[in-house]
């Protein structure tokens, strides 16, 4: 088993040993940040227990790595994560399921107190199709699976330092059978939802139209048949708006693109191939969604990827 003890740090994800899986995390305006990570590793499964302050930060999917779905239960806290899929708020009792290829930016505003559970993909692409769809699944302790899922969890985020090697796998192969589970019921349940395929299919259209400048909610609901409100409705049930949508899926095309080692576009260029209508607006939405300003994170990128090889 691996510990960090608490520190400080601008990013911490370096101390935590997460910065090269592309978590940036940082407290601005405080002294410090204190954060405590446990971390355990057996038969292709990692468990992490891990105590962070408040702060923000984001994760910043990684082409090189092996993919992987998590499950994260919040045994106690306050913490926003902003997804391409949505915003989703996470407090004590919470599971969370993730993948891999998912962005998402968060901030916690209570210090939390959180288990994750990692499985690489190729073991669940049997059990769960489509895999990248299970990303953002919010189960509270209200639902039932939500229930199930968060009280093995919350035993498991008790004992689990104490367990055998042997042990531990049982365990963690018990969470990943509940997780399958959960995800098949929600997913069962999604297919049943009308407003659900119909979102399915609006975001699909705003990927087809992502670098048209013109594009406009009426454009969307014209070409799905349906009224401009119909349309902001079945977003809305998602909690989440036609237009911060599609700017939300703009700026992390963007990130993408400024994340790669190599392009041709400038920051100006960039801006207004991606829809935006001048550099400044460009630039104040980057910051917003992502921290620091589109210069400041390819100048982090940089510097991570030269660091990294460094350390080869």
């Amino acid at each position: 088993m691996e510990t960090s003890p608490n520190r400080t740090s601008r990013n911490f994800a370096v101390e935590l040993g997460l910065a090269d899986r592309g978590w940036f995390m940082y407290s601005p305006g405080l002294n410090e940040a204190v954060c405590d990570l446990k971390r355990g590793k057996v038969s292709d499964m990692e468990i992490t227990e891990v105590r962070i302050g408040p702060s923000i930060g984001r994760f910043d999917p990684q082409p090189s790595s092996e993919s992987f779905i998590a499950i994260s239960y919040f045994a106690e806290g306050v913490d926003t994560l902003e997804t391409p899929l949505g915003r989703l708020h996470l407090s004590s009792g919470d599971c969370v399921i993730w993948h891999s290829s998912t962005p998402c930016v968060f901030n916690v505003q209570e210090p939390i107190r959180m288990l994750n559970i990692s499985f690489k993909e190729k073991h669940l692409k049997n059990q769960i199709i489509n895999t990248p769809e299970v990303a953002g699944m919010h189960f509270k302790p209200s639902d039932p699976f939500g229930k199930m899922l968060g009280g093995f969890l919350e035993g498991l985020l008790a004992e689990w330092q104490s367990f055998s090697d042997a042990d531990l796998v049982l365990a963690l192969l018990a969470a990943r059978n509940l997780m399958v589970k959960a995800v098949v019921k929600r997913k069962s349940e999604q297919l049943q939802d009308p407003d659900t395929l119909k979102l399915q299919r609006a975001t699909r259209l705003i990927d087809q139209r992502l670098y048209d400048p013109d594009l406009k909610p009426q454009d969307l609901a014209n070409a799905m048949h349906m009224s401009l409100r119909g349309l902001y409705l079945i977003f809305a049930k998602s909690n989440l708006t036609v237009v911060g949508y599609i700017r939300d899926r703009r700026l992390d095309d963007c990130r993408q693109v400024l994340a790669g080692q190599r392009s041709d576009l400038n920051m100006n260029q960039l801006a207004l191939s991606r829809g935006f209508n001048d550099l400044s607006t460009f630039s104040r939405a980057f910051k917003r969604k992502f921290g620091m300003s589109p210069i400041e994170y390819k100048k982090w990128i940089s510097q991570t990827v030269h660091a990294f090889e460094r350390s080869q």
